[in-house]
């Protein structure tokens, strides 16, 4: 596989985890803690490391196509607790 060709997967890849990832703060209602700027930017850096490095994308595509908003993130999520502490703020 040439340079071009993994450096082309890398960020197509991770273009569709941070798609995921925003579905997810909507479907969820976490995008508010953010919009209330309740979430500091080291929590939401670490989110995006996290779901960058999670094995359940898709398991977290098929939630989201089907999830009803708002919804509690679900438990294989490794974002589900900050998701969840965002939703309370």
């Amino acid at each position: 596989m040439t340079f071009y060709k993994r450096l082309e997967e890398f960020f197509t890849t991770r273009g569709e985890r941070l798609d995921l990832m925003k579905q997810m703060l909507y479907i969820t209602g976490a995008i508010d803690g953010l919009n209330n700027r309740q979430c500091g930017g080291n929590n939401l850096r670490s989110a995006i490391m996290a779901c960058l490095g999670c094995p359940h994308a898709g398991a977290c595509a098929a939630w989201s196509s089907t999830a009803k908003t708002p919804s509690l993130p679900p438990d294989f999520c490794w974002n589900a607790a900050r998701l969840r502490r965002m939703i309370q703020s």
